[in-house]
């Protein structure tokens, strides 16, 4: 599971199969266990963000997304 608060800014979190979530400031999303994912920076503007992982991240449960 991970969710994702966006203390500043504005961010997409997507899924290799076109899925896209905008989450503004002030906004969380959340994100089901062992699904695919990346985040973006979708505003003008730097994004900051505070994400919580469970279970925690490692080399091996890691996919590149391009």
């Amino acid at each position: 599971m991970t969710i994702i608060y966006v203390i500043e800014g504005e961010v997409e979190a997507f899924t290799p199969d076109g899925n896209v979530v905008r989450v503004p400031a002030g906004s969380a999303a959340y994100i089901s266990p062992d699904q695919v994912k990346g985040y973006r920076n979708a505003g003008e503007s730097l994004a900051t963000i505070l994400s919580f992982v469970d279970p925690a991240w490692t080399p091996e449960r890691s996919i590149a997304v391009e």
